[in-house]
């Protein structure tokens, strides 16, 4: 006899039929395991019991594990909370978690390996928080009866309302946190409103104030359309109201018109623009559980409006009927390829799982597994290996990813080793400017940050860091030599104010750029002279060039020299258009990387730059961006 199996959950709610309405008397589910083995099945009945029909209808998600105990781990400490399944000593064998209430196809299988003792814990939880455990003991999981796991608040020691959450209230007696009901008068809805202390609205109708008969209502009011109290309101209610109605505390809602004349608009249950009875039109949309059909709020207790969410039921593959606010089934037309489970009211829904190892099966009806680590799921339901591009084993994370949809490395690299993932065979499959590494088979991309000032784009989507290095200054984007009147030297000066001269010349003696003068013309009224090694002085003398030409003597020993931008040749003066004296400063662009001189900007003066590639002569520095020539 085989020693394992599978075991299928199938959820079961006992509801006694009432038409088409039904009236829930029990807080309690079923969770039906059935263990396969090779002598005949055997059936262990898992079946997990509500403290109270409250707590049936505060959770919205369930989990069920199966453990194997070991020495130190008992249900005790499950149930407190001091261990959780996967702690050492308390192995999962399997678990199942799924949301409450059911719709559709419901949770799928449990798989119980072997015969011995098993935990079967459960936790039902809301929002994410566990409120509710509980925890059984078997000594032989193949044993054949019934498990019964009986959940209990977990105990958040409250002594008012203000100690929980929002939408949850301390139980005086308890003092635990329990969750306001959509349906407790006392504490209805998210804001644990008292509808019974209310003049008017005293019911709780899925989370809101209303009502559900007269009584409900005050003194000249009934229970109208849209279950709520009204003054005159039409279709009063005089018994069970049912469905899934909201309600506000008004007696009746506002209007944006009327008669003026002490008519009482009439807007309960009313939508869409429909008249008021005054004159108007009613202005509120429907609310929670109800739909617009006609000018008039419904109630979402049909097959095509179901439930809180008005769920389409009709529009699903099985439990396509609407059976107490929720998708379940009357009869086998409500479920296509299985059967109704006529006192559950739910589809009793058998996987399909034939020819399918992994994947839905072909009824919609539950998962037929998963595949292993490195495999993933084909549409028509076998696992193959992770080693195409859309599909490629990361070992990383030991899952498939799809390297198409990254920006870098596209590829699937398919070896066994460091390179295994994605990665790139050809730089077709990395974005400019990124290419494909042959060393590393990944994408790269070298940052260009030669020359650029620090915060210019770096080429690879990044920026540059760097600040231009000393004798250097920032010139848009990119470092340049500080040889010109404003930024002269190895600290880059501005000539204008200082006494040597308002010239950046270069020095022969200290073989560096400095602030001097070729003239007297660059030299200020407190040092007027300009000295035969380029520096002012007041020297003593005035200088006097007229009538002379620039090469001439000033009187001073000096040159008389040209207006700035001209320099003195054969002749006269001429303008700064060579490389080896271009533009305001006539500097040589043999100190710069950009050798060409030429008016860059039309109309301007000249400057050292480019226009081309071929202008860029410089060793590493060939290409012309921005009439700069840069690596």
């Amino acid at each position: 006899m085989s020693n394992g199996g599978l075991a299928r959950i199938q959820f079961l709610r006992y509801y006694p039929r009432m038409g088409r309405r039904i009236s829930t008397l029990a807080g309690w589910i079923w969770f039906a395991l059935f263990l396969f083995a090779s002598c005949g099945g055997q059936t262990v009945g898992l079946k997990i019991v509500f403290p109270d029909a409250g707590a049936k209808q505060a959770v919205d998600t369930i989990t069920a594990w199966v453990l194997v105990p070991g020495a130190n781990v008992t249900c005790a400490q499950l149930q407190g909370g001091t261990a959780r399944p996967g702690d050492a000593g308390c192995p999962i064998e399997d678990h199942q978690s799924f949301a409450w209430p059911i719709t559709g196809a419901g949770p799928g299988r449990l798989k119980v390996d072997g015969s011995g003792a098993r935990l079967f814990f459960a936790e039902a939880g809301l929002a994410g928080a566990a409120i509710l455990r509980g925890c059984t003991a078997v000594a032989d999981a193949q044993g054949g009866s019934a498990v019964t796991i009986t959940l209990q608040w977990i105990d958040s020691g409250c002594t008012a309302s203000e100690d929980c959450s929002v939408g949850w209230y301390c139980h005086d007696t308890l003092h635990q946190c329990l969750p306001c009901s959509s349906s407790n008068a006392s504490h209805c809805g998210s804001a644990c409103t008292n509808c019974e202390a209310q003049r008017s609205d005293k019911a709780c109708i899925e989370g809101v104030c209303g009502c559900e008969t007269h009584a409900d209502c005050g003194t000249g009011e009934t229970c109208g359309a849209g279950y709520r109290c009204a003054t005159g309101a039409d279709g009063g209610m005089d018994g069970d109201a049912g469905g899934d109605q909201g309600a506000d505390s008004s007696p009746a809602d506002s209007t944006d018109g009327g008669s003026g004349d002490g008519c009482t608009p009439i807007c309960a249950g009313k939508c869409g623009g429909a008249e008021d009875g005054c004159g108007g039109v009613c202005p509120s949309p429907c609310l929670s559980g109800e739909y617009c059909e006609s000018g008039v709020c419904r109630a979402c207790n049909e097959d095509a409006h179901c439930g809180t969410g008005c769920v389409n039921c009709s529009a699903q593959a099985t439990n396509t009927a609407c059976v107490e606010r929720f998708c379940g089934c009357w009869d086998d037309l409500n479920c296509p390829n299985t059967t109704c489970d006529m006192g559950a009211q739910q589809c009793h829904c058998v996987p399909n799982c034939a020819g399918r190892s992994c994947g839905p099966d072909d009824t919609g009806c539950g998962d037929c597994g998963t595949c292993d680590s490195g495999k993933w799921c084909a549409p028509e339901g076998n696992c193959q290996v992770c080693d195409t591009d859309q599909h490629c084993f990361d070992s990383l994370n030991g899952q498939c990813r799809d390297c198409t949809v990254n920006a870098q490395n596209k590829a699937c690299l398919v070896s066994a080793g460091p390179d295994w993932g994605c990665g790139c065979n050809t730089t077709g499959d990395c974005t400019p400017p990124y290419t494909c590494s042959a060393t590393t088979k990944r994408c790269e991309c070298t940052p260009t940050c030669t020359d650029r000032c620090g915060g210019t784009p770096d080429g690879c989507g990044g920026t540059c860091t760097e600040s231009c290095p000393a004798g250097q200054f920032c010139d848009g984007d990119f470092c340049v030599e500080c040889i010109y009147s404003e930024h002269c030297g190895p600290s880059c000066l501005n000539c204008a104010t200082s006494l040597n001269g308002f010239k950046c010349v270069f020095s022969y003696q200290s073989m560096l750029h400095t602030c001097g003068c070729a003239s007297a013309q660059d030299c200020p009224s407190q040092a007027p002279n300009c000295n035969m090694s380029g520096t002012c002085t007041d020297g003593g003398c005035t200088p006097d060039c007229t009538g002379k030409d620039c090469d001439q003597d000033d009187g001073c020993g000096a040159p008389c020299g040209c207006t700035t931008g001209h320099r003195c040749a054969t002749g006269g003066c001429l303008l700064c258009e060579e490389p080896q004296h271009c533009g305001d400063d006539c500097v040589d662009c043999s100190f710069t990387d950009s050798p060409l001189c030429a008016d860059i900007i039309p109309g301007a003066v000249f400057a050292c730059g480019c226009f081309s590639d071929s202008h860029c002569t410089v060793p590493g520095h060939s290409r012309c961006v921005q009439n700069h020539c840069v690596p």
